[in-house]
């Protein structure tokens, strides 16, 4: 009844929802614990087990159908029901002669009760659901009511001051007690309860916000302090502001006003594990004594967990994969304010990074990130869903009402609303809103041909690739074809650098101690690497300046370090590197030694030092050897010289090889970079973007040309189905959908939360059947993208770029599953 009159799309998305829920409920076993005499109207609870935590539901009536529950779902999810809910109605539609009853019923409507339904083009607001009954008594100082549809009286967040909010409240507090009560509206009245105090310690901030300021180490610019104000008026906000713009000085003057203000005393923030030294060294730089010591969470468990207890107040700085570690010490902790740095590490719903971070409550939350969409809508209300669940309720709404065009065209629509909406929880501005005085940022393109060879060993992958994408346009490919298709990708990314890079393993050993002559540089077939070295040469060692030089591969920086080496060192100019492969402090040491040794000169980056990292004051020029994938990755590495405190003009090279896939990637450059201006910095209701979803979808984009190609030009048994019918049949017990995460991972048919798979039960034969289908050389091509290094816990840290990571990933299941079935068979006897 809800969406009786709701666009098609969205109808299909809440009975989609709905359907998520039945299935959650089954999963989870619910049943009635606890009900009153006859199974009337009355009170309810449900649990998963009698012994379990019940939630309480009040069933007013079938005809129509008035139950409400106390849970966050029923709450945020705008459809009226939930899974506790759902529980009951099938209890009862067991039951006829109770649900005859009930039907029968004559309906009493409560003096106040609470609407589940959202609006979709306002700010979120729970009181706008309240509705008081046509005679309830309203007193002089309730303002900001109104007749609703149904006769009752309903209230306007925006036609209310706080005085008469307060007083609402307390009215509706009143009205809903007894045996009648709303539970959904109790629980919202305990939400504003925690609100009110949230906003008294707040007064308490912005009272001393002045004085706290003045004792800042930083003078703040205008739209800085703007940004203390604008988190004073709620506790919560997602800072998004453009790459460069300082928001690590902002979040520390935020934390040193709540500190010093006695409004908190205790502040976690959460970075990567590269930026924890440089969070310290800003904090101790511009924040007072008087509002704590900064340390960061390092060492083993024991070591980790004794600094959570010892610290009565301060701050602290862990870092993401600690989180999961230390939930129980953080508890402890307690912490008021949590910032997010990079923020967009808890983008993914379901990683263990992300659950585990949603676990941390506190009542001040502040998140940080220049990109809180990436890719997909999903990404920011991943984001929200911590800062503020409520923010952009009901989140199975926002897909269908925003997700493509209203002539059905790829894109975005209906965007001022979703503005409006995340306007109180969101600031966003770019460069060009509040830094004129920025200096300039000269971008030069250097496009570097490839000899004969390597183009040819990038040309002969490309139709296999075009076979495949043209395959998943007809059916899902299978997880030997979705791994293949992402090595064959990566072995041309790869060679658009050079045959150097992508023969690596055979061809640095050989190669490493020898002098790096034209005649040994061209045996490589890696114009990039020699046009990179010439270009590092001009920028270091004639030009005298500092260079942070940008790869995706490690590798290739390496093999960039060895061409440049004699040059460097014969004029006494030293090269570091920051990637994944240094430990935490050796990385800092670096850091330390590119800002204050003039003679240290390079920066070898990989994307380890492309987020968060402020080089401002080092360097004024960056390289980047090769276009990434993603346009945030490649304004988050300009970003750590070009920001607020560069005094100089800052130059941007890229080197790319237009006759390769990186041609190709330039032009899918744009329709990423269309989608989050759309969202947060354009003024259009409407945004049309030609880009399929997923990595699939993209690659498809990319070779285009070639798809159809091979669409037009193939049979079915060519395109659709080439395998014979053992390998057809070993495959079809690991069906991969063609759809990925947002990493690029396929993923099974048939997964669950839990990482169980429908086709379980025979995978072993099909991960079997998918790795002996492949080379090893095109493992080696995946495997050569890896990183693994050794974490000051004792851990493992595994990075890998975003569309090689979902390959890596499925790989090792594959893997895991080959092994498992070897291990069983072991155990059976040798003669089975």
């Amino acid at each position: 009844a809800h969406f009786a009159n709701a666009p098609s799309g969205v109808r299909d998305a809440a009975r989609d929802a709905m359907q998520r829920r039945w299935t959650n409920m089954l999963a989870d076993q619910l049943e009635v614990v606890r009900a009153p005499a006859r199974r009337g109207r009355g009170r309810y609870r449900v649990a998963a087990s009698a012994g379990d935590r019940s939630y309480g539901l009040l069933l007013r009536g079938t005809a129509p159908l008035d139950l409400v529950c106390e849970c966050a779902d029923f709450r945020s999810g705008g459809l009226g029901v939930c899974k506790h809910g759902l529980t009951l109605l099938r209890d009862l539609a067991d039951d006829a002669d109770a649900f005859e009853r009930l039907a029968r019923a004559p309906h009493r409507a409560p003096p106040v009760r609470w609407s589940p339904v959202w609006s979709a083009t306002e700010p979120s607001d729970w009181v706008r659901g309240v509705a008081l009954a046509p005679d309830a008594a309203v007193g002089a100082r309730l303002r900001g009511l109104g007749a609703g549809p149904d006769g009752t009286l309903r209230v306007d967040p925006s036609r209310q001051t706080s005085q008469a909010r307060s007083a609402l409240v307390a009215h509706v507090a009143a009205l809903n007690v007894g045996r009648a009560a709303d539970p959904a509206l109790a629980a919202w009245l305990g939400f504003e309860a925690e609100e009110q105090a949230r906003a008294a310690s707040l007064d308490t901030a912005r009272r001393g916000r002045a004085r706290a300021l003045r004792r800042f180490g930083a003078t703040l610019r205008p739209y800085q302090r703007r940004t203390v104000e604008r988190f004073l008026a709620r506790g919560r906000l997602l800072l998004a502001d453009d790459m460069g713009l300082g928001k690590t000085v902002q979040a520390a003057a935020i934390a040193h006003v709540l500190l010093a203000s006695g409004a908190a005393e205790r502040v976690l923030v959460i970075a990567p594990a590269s930026l924890k030294a440089q969070w310290c060294a800003e904090w101790a730089r511009f924040v007072p004594s008087e509002s704590g010591d900064v340390a960061p969470v390092v060492g083993g468990a024991k070591q980790r967990h004794a600094l959570y207890g010892d610290t009565a107040r301060g701050v602290l700085v862990a870092n993401y994969e600690q989180v999961h570690l230390d939930l129980e010490a953080i508890a402890r902790f307690a912490p008021q304010l949590v910032i997010l740095d990079e923020g967009q590490r808890i983008k993914n719903w379901p990683t263990r990074t992300a659950q585990a971070v949603k676990r941390i409550h506190s009542s001040f939350r502040l998140v940080l990130t220049g990109t809180p969409i990436e890719n997909r809508l999903d990404e920011l209300m991943s984001i929200l869903d911590w800062l503020d669940p409520y923010a952009i309720a009901p989140k199975w709404r926002l897909p269908a009402e925003h997700m493509g065009t209203d002539e059905g065209a790829d894109g975005m629509r209906h965007l001022v609303a979703l503005r409006a909406r995340l306007a109180p929880i969101c600031l966003r501005r770019t460069r060009a809103e509040v830094l004129g005085e920025l200096p300039e940022r000269e971008d030069r393109i250097h496009a570097v041909g490839v000899t004969e060879r390597q183009q040819t060993a990038h040309d002969e992958v490309t139709p296999e690739i075009a076979k495949l994408l043209a395959r998943s346009e007809k059916r899902p490919l299978t997880q030997r074809e979705f791994l293949r298709l992402m090595m064959l990708f990566t072995i041309q990314r790869t060679v658009a650098n050079g045959l150097g890079l992508h023969e690596f393993e055979q061809v640095f050993p050989e190669i490493r101690l020898r002098h790096p002559s034209e005649s040994v540089l061209s045996s490589l077939h890696a114009p990039k690497l020699s046009y990179l070295r010439d270009l590092i040469v001009r920028i270091a060692l004639e030009s005298g300046q500092r260079v942070v030089v940008f790869s995706q591969w490690r590798r290739f920086l390496e093999l960039a370090h060895w061409a440049t080496a004699p040059a460097l060192e014969a004029a006494g100019v030293r090269a570091l590197f920051f990637s994944g492969n240094e430990s935490q402090l050796q990385r800092a040491r670096n850091v330390q030694r590119f800002h204050d040794d003039p003679d240290t000169r390079v920066l070898w980056c990989t994307d380890a030092g492309g987020v968060g990292l402020n080089l401002q004051h080092a360097a004024h020029v960056c390289v980047h050897a090769e276009l990434p994938w993603n346009p945030a990755v490649f304004e988050q590495r300009v970003a750590r010289i070009h920001r607020m405190g560069q005094p100089e003009r800052v130059t941007v090279h890229t080197l790319y090889t237009p006759t390769t896939i990186e041609g190709r990637i330039a032009e899918s450059l744009r329709t990423k970079r269309q989608l989050f201006a759309g969202v947060f910095d354009g003024d259009t209701d409407t945004l049309v973007f030609d880009e399929r979803g997923g990595t699939l979808g993209a690659l498809r984009a990319i070779y285009d040309d070639e798809v159809a190609l091979a669409l037009r030009g193939s049979s079915r048994d060519e395109v659709g189905d080439d395998t014979d019918d053992a390998t057809a049949d070993a495959l079809e017990d690991v069906p991969v959908e063609a759809r990925e995460d947002e990493r690029g991972a396929a993923r099974p048919v048939g997964d669950q939360p839990n990482g169980t798979t429908a086709a379980s039960h025979s995978a072993t034969t099909g991960a079997t059947a998918s790795l002996s289908a492949l080379a090893l050389s095109d493992m080696g091509a995946l495997l050569s993208s890896l990183s693994v290094t050794t974490r000051a816990d004792g851990g493992l840290r595994i990075e890998a770029p975003p569309e090689t990571a979902g390959a890596l990933a499925a790989l090792f299941r594959g893997m895991a599953s080959a092994l498992e079935a070897t291990a069983m068979q072991e155990q059976k006897g040798p003669n089975r």
